[in-house]
């Protein structure tokens, strides 16, 4: 029995306010479970941290054991037992238990999609830290689905950019809503390239 096994998560209910939430996977299946648990009773998803989109993730979630297989690709393996258990299919086919997979090194981790159909993704990386739209949206499925393509920094620090800084000048509010526009605009030019 894991540490979390009989954990109470009763606060779980007000973290979950959100449609889901990110945890650390690195604990292994006892660590996923009680939260994948939690989440399919309340009808939330949990998106759990598989290969990071840092430039120094790599040092220690690409280490290979003695077969070459991959630490994120075990991890990938571990996280989609517990997706693929009763009860956590939703209607589109896809699971309740997600993998967050960095999109700013897709030339390693695209795999993972052709792999794992029943998983979203939640692919950071997108904007401040470098990775392109056509990064992120090989994370997709071909109809576009499968990814939670994520910009952050980009996005609340966009008032800090001359770019917005010249249309809207100290309107934070209006630099950040263009920033939104902009990558929703780039994400979409993407995937309709990526369809052609």
């Amino acid at each position: 029995q894991g540490h979390l096994e009989n954990c109470e998560l009763s606060g779980l209910e007000d973290t979950l306010a959100p449609d889901a939430i990110t945890i650390n996977g690195f604990a292994g299946v006892d660590g996923i479970e009680p939260f994948a648990k939690v989440a399919t009773e309340q009808g939330k998803g949990v998106f759990v941290w598989v290969r990071g989109s840092n430039p120094s993730s790599a040092a220690i979630q690409d280490f290979a054991d003695a077969d070459g297989v991959k630490m994120y690709e075990r991890l990938a393996e571990e996280v989609n037992k517990v997706a693929d258990e009763k009860g956590r299919i939703g209607l589109k086919g896809y699971s309740n238990v997600g993998m967050v997979v960095g999109g700013t090194s897709p030339e390693v981790t695209t795999a993972l999609r052709k792999k794992y159909e029943k998983i979203w993704f939640l692919v950071p990386g997108y904007g401040s830290q470098g990775a392109s739209a056509a990064d992120c949206v090989r994370f997709c499925k071909p109809d576009g689905s499968g990814a939670l393509i994520n910009a952050s920094r980009s996005i609340i620090y966009a008032y800090e950019k001359p770019k917005y800084r010249e249309q809207y000048g100290d309107d934070w509010k209006r630099c950040v809503e263009q920033a939104v526009i902009d990558a929703k605009v780039e994400l979409s030019n993407a995937l309709d390239s990526r369809k052609r």
